[in-house]
């Protein structure tokens, strides 16, 4: 089993897609011409072209974001989402489709109280940080 990462360029930061088997492993590396993208949704589509639906950590924090895109529905494999520090006001429901999901940071969002209550009925097993 290889450990491995992909890097995907979202704007000016990096998008980083790990892949974390349990236990130790080599290093794995997936270049895709390090390639630049200015929308998230393309990103995402990108990254599952690509064959990387298996990411485990994906962390966006810090992206000013506004929209998070349905497509983020196709990454099964999700176990940790951080979505911190962005200008979100609601998930779509396409989040519900991460069953794996652990962990999801929403902290210095603006989240409504009707909002988050859909959110963690989407996510009923997922730890949910909106503080």
């Amino acid at each position: 089993m290889n450990f491995s990462a992909t890097h995907i360029r979202f704007q000016k930061t990096t998008v980083f897609f790990l892949l974390i088997p349990f236990g130790f492993f080599p290093v794995q590396s997936q270049d895709y011409s390090y390639r630049t993208f200015k929308d998230l949704t393309e990103a995402l589509q990108s990254a599952i072209e690509y064959s990387v639906e298996d990411v485990r950590i994906l962390d966006l924090s810090q992206q000013n974001l506004t929209v998070l895109p349905k497509e983020i529905g196709r990454l099964k494999d999700l176990q940790y989402l951080n979505l911190s520090y962005n200008r979100l006001t609601l998930l779509p429901k396409e989040i519900g489709q991460l069953l794996n999901l652990q962990e999801l940071g929403l902290q210095g969002n603006s989240f409504s109280p009707e909002e988050r209550e859909r959110i963690r009925k989407l996510l009923p097993n997922c730890e949910i940080d909106f503080e």
